[in-house]
C-alpha cells in the first residue's frame, strides 16, 4: 500500500489548489472588466431578469461571473421558480444554499454562490486526495488536484455554477461508501439528484462501491448475497432518484415530460439521443465547416476523455470505472443541431477517474509539462471569453 500521508498534507494542497486559481482567476478577469468592458451584457442577459453588476469594485470582482447559468441560479435564490421560464430547468440544491447564505450574511446573492462554491470545491479536493494517497500516492493525487485545478473550464469550480457542489457529493459519496457509512452516502447521493442531471446517475457507481471489492468485477463482496447487503446497494442506487422526485413534485418541472424539448426547459434546442450520438453529429459539423470554434474544442476534449475513460478500466476500481463512463455518456447522449456537444468542458469537471489517469501519465515530466502549459493557456483564453459572453459552457 502506498504512502498514507497526513489530512493536513491534504488539506494544505487543496487549499493552495483552490486559493491560487482564485487569486488568479480574481486578478485576471478584473483586469480584463476594466481595460476592455463589455456594455451590452445588460441587454444579453435582459431576459433572466437579474440586473449585472457592471461597474465599480463590485462589477469587477462579482460582476464578471454573472453569465449564464449563474444568473438563473441568482434569480431562484432571490426570487424561487418562475413559471414558464427556463428556471425550472436548475437544480434546486444549489441556489438553495446561495440564498440560505446570502440572507444569513447579507452578502450579495452572487458572492454567496461564489463563497458556496469554493468552500465545496475546497471540500472535494481534499477528499480527492485523501482516497487516492492509497491506492496511487502522493505523487499522483498531488498532480491530479493540479491538473483538475487548471483545466481550462476550472473557472465555474470557482464561479456561482453547481459544479463544485456536485463534485464535492460525488466524492464525498465515494469516501462515505469507502468507510462503510452508508446511511450518510445514501443522503448524499439523495442530494446528488437535487444538484445537477449527471447527480441523477450517481447512485448506481456508489452501488458498485459497496458491492464490489477494491479492483475488479471477480472479487464481490463476501456479503454481497446476504439480504441486506443487496438491500443496502439498492437503496443506495435509488436515493439520487428521490431527489429528483423530491425536485419534481416541489417544482412545477413540466420539462419532465417525455418528449418536452420546449425553449422553457433544459433541453431547449437539444433531445436525448443513444450515447454517443452527440460526438457524431459534432464531427460532422466540424466537416462540413459549419462549427463554431468552442464546437471544435468540445469535440477534441470529448475524444481525449472517451480515450482517458477507457485507460480507466486498466487500474481502477469498478465503482470509478462505472462512473467515469455514466458522467461522460451523459452529455455524448443527446442531440443538438446547434452546439452538439454543448457545455461539454463543464461536464467534465467532473470526471475524477479521467484526471487520475491522466496524473499517472504526468510521471513521464514531458506529459506534465505539456498538460501544465496547454491547460494554463486555454484557462486564461477560455476564462476571458466567459467574460465576453462568449458561450463557453
Amino acid at each position: 500500500m502506498a504512502e498514507v500521508g497526513s489530512w493536513q498534507q491534504s488539506l494544505l494542497i487543496a487549499l493552495v489548489c483552490t486559493l491560487g486559481v482564485r487569486l488568479f482567476l480574481t486578478v485576471y478577469m478584473a483586469g480584463i472588466s476594466i481595460l476592455f468592458p463589455e456594455p451590452g451584457l445588460a441587454e444579453q442577459y435582459g431576459a433572466v431578469g437579474v440586473p449585472i453588476l457592471d461597474s465599480g469594485l463590485e462589477g469587477a470582482l462579482l460582476g464578471v461571473w454573472q453569465r449564464e447559468d449563474a444568473l438563473w441560479y441568482e434569480k431562484i435564490a432571490t426570487s424561487g421558480y418562475g413559471s414558464g421560464d427556463m428556471s425550472v430547468g436548475y437544480f434546486p440544491l444549489y441556489p438553495a444554499l446561495m440564498g440560505l447564505l446570502a440572507r444569513a450574511t447579507s452578502i450579495p446573492v452572487v458572492a454567496a454562490g461564489i463563497l458556496v462554491s469554493e468552500l465545496a470545491l475546497v471540500a472535494a479536493l481534499f477528499l480527492l486526495h485523501r482516497l487516492l494517497i492509497p491506492r496511487f500516492g502522493i505523487e499522483t493525487a498531488n498532480r491530479t488536484l493540479v491538473y483538475l485545478s487548471l483545466f481550462p473550464s476550472a473557472f465555474f469550480l470557482h464561479g456561482p455554477f453547481a459544479e463544485s457542489l456536485m463534485l464535492m457529493l460525488a466524492i464525498l459519496g465515494f469516501w462515505l461508501v469507502s468507510r462503510g457509512r452508508l446511511v450518510e452516502a445514501m443522503v448524499v447521493a439523495y442530494l446528488g439528484g437535487l444538484t445537477r442531471p449527471q447527480g441523477i446517475l450517481l447512485g448506481l457507481p456508489l452501488a458498485l462501491e459497496w458491492l464490489f471489492d477494491d479492483s475488479s468485477l471477480l472479487q464481490l463482496r463476501s456479503a454481497l448475497w446476504h439480504r441486506k447487503a443487496l438491500l443496502k446497494g439498492l437503496a443506495l442506487l435509488l436515493a439520487p432518484l428521490l431527489g429528483l422526485l423530491t425536485f419534481g413534485l416541489l417544482v412545477d418541472t413540466h420539462w419532465l415530460r417525455p418528449g418536452f424539448s420546449g425553449a422553457e426547459g433544459p433541453m431547449s434546442r437539444q433531445s436525448l439521443a443513444i450515447p454517443g450520438a452527440a460526438l457524431v453529429n459534432a464531427a460532422q459539423l466540424i466537416l462540413a465547416g459549419r462549427a463554431f470554434p468552442i464546437d471544435l474544442y468540445d469535440f477534441t476534449l470529448a475524444v481525449g476523455f472517451l480515450v482517458l475513460a477507457v485507460a480507466t478500466t486498466f487500474k481502477q476500481k469498478v465503482s470509478y470505472v462505472a462512473y467515469a463512463f455514466l458522467f461522460l455518456m451523459t452529455p455524448l447522449a443527446r442531440y443538438s443541431p446547434i452546439f452538439p456537444l454543448m457545455s461539454f468542458s463543464r461536464y467534465a469537471l467532473l470526471l475524477f477517474p479521467c484526471f487520475v489517469v491522466l496524473a499517472c501519465w504526468g510521471r513521464r515530466k514531458w506529459v506534465h509539462l505539456t498538460v501544465i502549459f496547454l491547460w494554463l493557456w486555454w484557462l486564461a483564453v477560455w476564462s476571458a471569453k466567459f467574460y465576453t459572453g462568449y458561450f463557453v459552457g
